[in-house]
């Protein structure tokens, strides 16, 4: 919904939990008049799957994904064929994960990316990282 208030023409929302798509899915419903005028698609879509996925987007907007180290190299490795030359991704995840150095590390090593940054914001006893990309 925040892309769509940013000013997105078209929303994907994906996850590979079946019940995670279904909620969103209610809440777009639930809340269509802040999206009126966005095309909002709902797929359930697992990153080890990258054939499955659609290409040439502008953003990549991903919260809390990099729960397991074994997904590091999947993520890094689709985030390079879904975004378009140019493509921004906005990754946020929490700061206890010790293996998102890995997820950087694997941005880094595929050459195609033209910035990485790494941001850390602390509020209270939330601890967020916040990973900013540009592909080159």
């Amino acid at each position: 919904m925040a892309a769509s208030l940013a000013g997105a023409e078209s929303v994907l929302m994906s996850d590979n939990d079946p019940l995670a798509v279904e909620v969103a899915t209610m809440n777009v419903e639930r809340n269509s008049y802040i999206l009126q005028g966005t095309n909002v698609e709902h797929r359930i879509l697992d990153w080890s799957v990258p054939e499955l996925w659609p290409r040439d987007y502008d953003i990549v907007i991903a919260a809390d994904v990099l729960y397991e180290p074994s997904f590091a190299d999947d993520i890094a490795s689709l985030l390079s064929l879904v975004l378009k030359k140019g493509g921004h991704l906005l990754l946020a995840d929490p700061f206890i994960r010790p293996h998102r150095e890995y997820f950087l590390d694997s941005l880094r090593s595929q050459g195609k990316w033209k910035y990485i940054r790494k941001t850390h914001v602390s509020r209270e006893s939330q601890n967020i990282v916040f990973v900013t990309a540009v592909l080159g």
